[in-house]
């Protein structure tokens, strides 16, 4: 019920249920189950000290029982959290200490994860070819793998590079690629794509500007939002 009310959006709710879950589970010693639960109310947090402390929990007893797929699981989304807030170093830490994990287990899905992640958090620091770089190498895996959702995401991250550059004709290059798996994987973001490749060619000189639209046509996108 938690994990529905969270997909809802209704974080009151969702905090409620997990409490809930967590209240029996601790009363019958049930840390090794508890442990999800200390993560998903991580996830639900709004500042990062508070989902820090929720992750933590989750980790250590992850850590205790050998779970290790959860313990990377958590310090990826633990890594995610402090780079939205700006905690650069105790996100690349997080990062660092889940990729291991993943290497040692030879999980490609996860691998492919904090690759994208670094790949994020080195744009977010300018540093634009390291960034592509990672991203690359996550792209790799999810294609090998036919993750088209995950492919889509990495795709918009390289044209947000891409365009960050001054690059316009790569940038929309790659949001094409995104927009034609978002519209089957997720339409609201294929939304945010679609607007990023129209920024694009506004930024992009007149010819540049051409060739872009055919690209779009080309790839049976159909006429561009916004004409």
């Amino acid at each position: 019920m938690g994990l529905l009310a969270q997909q809802r959006r209704d974080v009151a709710a969702a905090k409620a249920w997990y409490h809930k879950s967590l209240a029996i589970l601790l009363k019958y010693d049930n840390e090794y189950d508890a442990a999800y639960t200390y993560h998903q109310l991580g996830t639900i947090e709004s500042e990062f000290e508070a989902a820090e402390t929720w992750f933590r929990k989750s980790l250590a007893i992850s850590q205790e029982y050998g779970n290790d797929r959860n313990a990377a699981l958590t310090c990826c989304k633990m890594g995610e959290f402090a780079e939205e807030h700006g905690h650069l170093a105790t996100a690349e830490s997080c990062y660092r200490q889940s990729l291991e994990i993943a290497e040692r287990l030879g999980d490609e899905g996860a691998l492919a994860t904090n690759y994208h992640q670094f790949g994020s958090l080195a744009e977010r620091r300018g540093g634009f070819a390291a960034a592509e770089a990672w991203y690359q190498k996550s792209l790799a895996i999810k294609l090998k793998r036919n993750d088209e959702n995950g492919a889509a995401g990495t795709y918009h991250q390289l044209g947000r590079v891409a365009f960050r550059k001054g690059d316009y004709e790569g940038a929309g290059e790659w949001f094409v690629k995104a927009q034609a798996l978002f519209r089957r994987t997720d339409p609201d973001f294929a939304q945010v794509s679609a607007k990023q490749f129209l920024l694009a060619c506004r930024r992009a000189d007149a010819p540049t500007r051409r060739k872009l639209k055919a690209i779009w046509v080309a790839a049976g996108l159909g006429e561009l939002p916004g004409r």
